[in-house]
Order: C-alpha cells, then sequence, then structure tokens
C-alpha cells in the first residue's frame, strides 16, 4: 500500500488531524508527510485550519472525501492520435504510410482508417509509386484535426463539410 493510499485512509477516519499525528500513525518521515500534505491540498481533499510554525504542526480538515488521483500516474499532455496524423500531414506535406504510422506513433490501422478518409474527402492525395504509396497533403484547413462524420470529413477549424468523393 502507497503512503498516499495509508494516509487517505487515516486522514478520512480522523477528519482533522495534524502533520505529526499523520507521522505517528503511518510511521513515515515529515519529507513523505508533507509530499503527501501538498498533493492532498493540491488536489483540494484537505485544507488548513491555522497555519502553524510549519506543515508538520498545522491543522488540517478533510473537505472532500472522495479518493484523490493516484500520485504516479503522470498524465501527459499528448495530443489524441487523429491529432498527432494530421500534424504529421501539415507538418511533412508528402510523406509514406511508414512515416505517418512513425512520426504520429500510431497503430496499422488506425493511420490507414485515417489516411484513406481524408484520401476519400479530397484533403489528401495518393499517388502510387513503383516501390511505396506517396501521400501529398492538397488542403491545409488548419491546426485542429479533421473529424471522421457520416459522409466525410468535418473541419474543426471553420465547420466546412468535406464529403467523401466516389471512386477514391
Amino acid at each position: 500500500m502507497s503512503h498516499h493510499h495509508a494516509a487517505w485512509q487515516f486522514i478520512c477516519i480522523a477528519k482533522k488531524f495534524t502533520g505529526e499525528q499523520l507521522a505517528e500513525a503511518l510511521q513515515i518521515d515529515g519529507r513523505r508527510v508533507r509530499r503527501v500534505l501538498d498533493f492532498l491540498l493540491k488536489h483540494h481533499r484537505i485544507k488548513r485550519l491555522n497555519s502553524a510554525v510549519n506543515k508538520m504542526k498545522t491543522t488540517y480538515l478533510v473537505i472532500d472525501t472522495t479518493p484523490p488521483p493516484s500520485a504516479y500516474v503522470k498524465r501527459l499532455n499528448r495530443p489524441l492520435v487523429h491529432q498527432r496524423l494530421w500534424n504529421v500531414c501539415r507538418i511533412n506535406k508528402t510523406f509514406t504510410l511508414y512515416d505517418l504510422r512513425s512520426l504520429g506513433d500510431a497503430g496499422e490501422q488506425c493511420a490507414k482508417v485515417y489516411i484513406n478518409s481524408l484520401v476519400k474527402s479530397g484533403l489528401v492525395r495518393r499517388f502510387e509509386q513503383a516501390d511505396a504509396t506517396i501521400y501529398r497533403l492538397t488542403y491545409d484547413i488548419g491546426p485542429k484535426h479533421p473529424i471522421r462524420v457520416d459522409g466525410g470529413m468535418q473541419c474543426q477549424n471553420n465547420g466546412e463539410f468535406y464529403p467523401y468523393r466516389e471512386g477514391r
């Protein structure tokens, strides 16, 4: 059990506590207690009742009993896969499916379906070469990726609809 989880169990039972009480109950050092307290304050699960000399002597009160998020999961501010694929199209202008997959960090099926949707809507053109298929961005419609909808692609930037063309 992590320190955050054990601390949260103690805090929910105690409702009102000090950093020293938390350290004594969990048998952990002050550095870890301060880290747990900062985490819970940041996520608005506890609040300070009084400000003492340091965090260990300050009294805290539980204000939200919903479990805090996992302390060890780092959330990446990474764009979604279709946005990454669209960014590759916009930056490179001319690319292969391999380029799209590797630079966009996408699976084969996802990349194929998305690029075929862009081709059918006319936003990207496909050129068959002897050794590879080359794709070329025809219309750069802005930074936000077009969304696949029934019958075409919808632009998030200007709201324009690009219908699928027959025979593509």
